[in-house]
């Protein structure tokens, strides 16, 4: 869905930066990857065997085999069993503090992987089960997630919607001024880098044909060096209070169209007692228009 932004902004705050919708959204199979993907504990207890072992084995057969004298051919020496012991004791010092560092950062990665991918999981049951539609944009305005609301909203499938939006985005989105509104608040945002808050309705059709009323309210989102890294946004049908609306103000009309034709003198007041409604009939009873009398 367009997702294209409107024209009534209001300038809000400093930016914030905040990280994109759909990363790490794919499938539970893919975020378990992703969080078990960098340095396996098993894996990292190899790493740190390796880092003893194979030290240690070079100063062993260098003592034992004497490699100045068998590759160099320098004088043989004696096997010096004190040395060799110091230099291995000094290895699994060192190991062994590489090893502390090394888990202690594993262990502080895999919290914070695990926090991630609970948010994660949060995050898709909220979208998943939502009437709204969440959506991100990128800097040019190209709709790289959409929640799955969308499709009850709009008929189409999230995935149509990625893949095909050039041609199903101005299908959905019923006259060009919303898409022109949408590039002009993008080229702002993008110039001014304020943090921008943005609301407007919008007419669109479904993939039915069916016309419907959408609220969109979009707003920017901030990389880490302050610059604009794209757009959020949420859709909101509204069609059942566009129609109750539309009803209201053709019940307002004809009531305006009875009252300004009918020959008795009409009048409203508001609860301060001020005149807020004079029909014309004011004008043959006591010479005044209603503009005079209010």
């Amino acid at each position: 869905m367009s997702l294209e932004d409107s024209k009534r902004a209001q300038p809000s705050d400093a930016p914030a930066e905040m990280p994109p919708l759909g990363s790490g959204l794919d499938s539970p199979e893919t975020e378990h990857r992703q969080i078990g993907g960098r340095i396996r504990p098993s894996t990292a207890w190899l790493l740190i065997a390796g880092m003893w072992l194979l030290p240690c084995i070079v100063v062993w057969l260098n003592e034992i085999l004497d490699a100045p004298h068998l590759l160099l051919g320098a004088p043989p020496t004696p096997i010096n069993w004190q040395e060799s012991i110091i230099e291995t004791a000094v290895i699994t010092i060192i190991t062994a503090l590489a090893a502390l560092l090394l888990i202690r950062d594993l262990a502080r990665r895999q919290r914070a992987e695990e926090a991630l991918h609970k948010s994660e999981q949060r995050f898709r049951i909220l979208t998943q089960h939502l009437s709204h539609v969440i959506y991100e944009r990128d800097r040019d305005g190209k709709l790289v997630y959409i929640s799955a609301a969308a499709e009850r909203l709009t008929g189409y499938s999230t995935e149509e919607l990625i893949a095909n939006q050039e041609k199903i985005v101005p299908e959905l989105i019923v006259g060009d001024a919303q898409i022109e509104g949408g590039k002009a608040f993008r080229e702002e945002v993008l110039t001014n880098g304020r943090y921008r808050k943005m609301g407007s309705e919008m007419e669109c059709r479904t993939k039915d044909g069916e016309s419907m009323w959408v609220y969109n309210h979009a707003f920017p989102f901030y990389d880490s060096d302050g610059a604009v890294a794209g757009f959020y946004g949420i859709l909101e049908q509204i069609t059942e209070r566009k129609q109750v609306e539309n009803a209201l103000h053709e019940s307002e009309k004809m009531y305006r169209l009875l009252a300004d034709n009918s020959l008795d003198c009409i009048w409203m007041m508001d609860l301060n007692l001020e005149l807020s409604y004079v029909n014309p009939a004011i004008l043959p009873m006591l010479g005044y228009t209603p503009e005079e009398v209010i």
